[in-house]
């Protein structure tokens, strides 16, 4: 679960479209040479690829260019997607996995039969990623638990309460379901 889990949260930070081959020219300055990719539920499109050459970023956050990235004055495409390969390691940020029933019930759980009992759970909180908030990295860490272990098996909470991605929040809870 943690590997599978680990791998989608990277393919959805590495996911911008080629939409022009790299060298690509006579395009009109405002072609679109990379588009980010599918929208993250809460949040929009969280691009991940820095522009290059004279290629224009249409929305940057700090040094991060997180929207499309246009041909530029020259008219050729000279940005490739994802070059900045973002790789995320979760090694260091479970706050829980297994608990049994004592432990479960002091950290304020109200389950009687919760997923981290049985070992098919866990919380984790984000790491920090360049042109990403906290709320970001929340939401696409919440698709990445869906795309692996199905819709209502990934939400964040705040002290064993479940809240959306862009409320208050200390952790994901992702769990394995049964079947």
């Amino acid at each position: 679960m943690f590997n599978a889990f680990t791998s989608a949260v990277n393919a959805l930070l590495n996911n911008d479209v080629q939409v022009q081959p790299v060298g690509m020219g006579g395009l009109d300055t405002t072609a679109v040479v990379v588009k980010p990719g599918p929208d993250i539920p809460l949040r929009g499109a969280l691009g991940n690829t820095n522009n290059q050459g004279d290629d224009v970023c249409t929305v940057l956050r700090g040094n991060v260019c997180i929207g499309a990235i246009l041909a530029g004055p020259n008219g050729i495409a000279d940005t490739t997607a994802n070059n900045r390969h973002t790789v995320v390691d979760f090694s260091d940020q479970i706050a829980s996995g297994y608990r049994n029933p004592q432990r479960n019930r002091r950290v304020g759980s109200v389950q009687l039969d919760s997923y981290h009992q049985r070992g098919r759970a866990l919380d984790i909180t984000p790491v920090n990623v360049p042109g990403k908030t906290t709320i970001d990295m929340y939401c696409l860490m919440v698709q990445a638990g869906k795309n692996t272990e199905g819709g209502v098996n990934s939400f964040t909470e705040f002290s064993a309460v479940p809240r959306p991605c862009t409320a208050v929040v200390n952790h994901i809870h992702v769990q394995r379901p049964n079947n």
